[in-house]
């Protein structure tokens, strides 16, 4: 099966620290996770991004979930595929 593309999300993080951190991109479809990709924090300002290659066979309802290491949520993302 061939994949329909790549689909990026992008995230922009600001620390009270220069102290290196991570969070993580945890991708869902369908309420099953599909991924979780761990993303280094280095700077007090950081931009960061994960992608997905999306098949044909997974339209519908995804979020990407933005977590911190203790998986705790900072924010969930909703989107659909068509």
């Amino acid at each position: 099966e061939r994949s329909i593309g790549r689909i990026y999300f992008f995230t922009k993080v600001k620390l009270d620290s220069n102290v290196e951190k991570s969070i993580f991109h945890v991708w869902y479809y369908d309420n099953k996770q599909m991924a979780k990709v761990k993303l280094q924090i280095i700077g007090p300002q950081w931009r960061t991004y994960s992608s997905k290659v999306i098949m044909p066979s997974w339209s519908g309802d995804w979020r990407i979930d933005v977590t911190t290491s203790e998986d705790e949520v900072i924010r969930t993302i909703p989107f659909k595929i068509k």
